[in-house]
């Protein structure tokens, strides 16, 4: 599936030491790889370890659903795709991600204010 692929693609570039094995006089001996951050992996040259932190399944499921919300997707269609049992649940959840960006706020108080000052003025 695209998400196996999507891990897959994560897990390999993650610069964490990591479990090898290379064939030595007719046997396999285990060692321990120290892969670092923007080294090409020695067995695929495409391969880039561009990852210093450890992802898991659950931070990548957040951030597709964030993503799909600041992309201002339908709250049904993303309940849908999170597999949530109301758009309530989904929106308690990640709305905040959306909603809470207190820049914006001063940005927006800032500019009412400037609007309000010039109508007195």
């Amino acid at each position: 599936t695209q998400f196996k692929r999507l891990w897959q693609y994560i897990v390999t570039r993650t610069a964490k030491p990591r479990v090898a094995r290379k064939l030595v006089d007719g046997k396999y001996v285990k060692y321990i790889l120290y892969p670092q951050l923007g080294e090409k992996a020695r067995n695929n040259g495409h391969c880039v370890y561009s990852l210093d932190f450890e992802v898991t399944p659950h931070q990548l499921r957040h951030t597709y659903i964030t993503n799909l919300i600041h992309s201002s997707v339908d709250p049904k269609t993303v309940q849908y795709l999170a597999g949530h049992e109301s758009s309530k649940i989904t929106m308690d959840i990640y709305a905040k991600v959306k909603y809470n960006q207190p820049d914006q706020v001063v940005k927006a108080m800032g500019s009412a204010f400037s609007q309000w000052d010039a109508m007195w003025a």
